[in-house]
């Protein structure tokens, strides 16, 4: 989201009370989501799945009074754009759809995934600013994309070694395909070069748009 911004105050100026209030937003937007994707009943054993969704649900309800709070002072666009984010991030978590946009093996839940943790939060952080969006953000955004895409791609055969790490518990299978993360991780290299180049795509755009205005 702050690369948003910066992008944005590039033509905008930058505002402080804005950046720190949109942290705040993403933060507990964020956490909230982890803490619904541990509420479900074969994982972090040791915390009340109840409690757990309960949590997580309260700290998604803040995060969306920020948003609110946000577009008061911005842009009304700002609260269904990201009521789709959440219903995106809500469909990840909960398995919505059978699963089709979680499911990392697909694109639809690779995509999703990539989308709500790469592309909008560059995309918010520029409609908090500017109060719309431009074609250079929009083409800058496909960077952060790939880049959190990628990531979330090769750690899904690493699973088990994240969740010891982080000590939780847990009683699901999390198969491990080497192979296939090899694969991953070298189709991995590409997707980040072409986010680089997505990057200095669109910051020129938005530089050239910045030169004209």
């Amino acid at each position: 989201m702050t690369l948003g911004l910066l992008i944005a105050s590039l033509h905008h100026g930058w505002d402080w009370t804005i950046w720190v209030v949109a942290m705040a937003h993403m933060w507990f937007y964020d956490e909230g989501m982890k803490s619904v994707d541990l509420s479900a009943d074969d994982i972090n054993l040791d915390v009340n799945s109840d409690i757990q969704f309960a949590i997580g649900a309260l700290m998604i309800l803040i995060g969306f009074s920020l948003a609110v709070v946000l577009a008061s002072w911005t842009t009304i666009w700002y609260v269904p754009f990201v009521l789709f984010l959440t219903s995106l991030g809500l469909a990840y978590n909960l398995e919505w759809f059978g699963g089709v946009f979680h499911d990392r093996q697909y694109v639809t839940g690779w995509g999703n995934l990539a989308f709500c943790l790469g592309w909008a939060p560059a995309v918010c952080g520029y409609m908090l600013l500017a109060q719309n969006v431009s074609l250079g953000i929009v083409v800058f955004a496909i960077g952060p994309m790939l880049v959190k895409g990628t990531m979330g791609w090769i750690e899904e055969d690493m699973k088990d070694t994240l969740y010891e790490m982080k000590g939780i518990k847990y009683d699901r299978a999390t198969p491990t395909d080497v192979d296939r993360m090899k694969r991953r991780s070298l189709n991995s290299q590409v997707l980040n070069i072409a986010s680089f180049v997505f990057m200095a795509i669109g910051l020129m755009i938005e530089l050239d748009h910045v030169a004209v205005a």
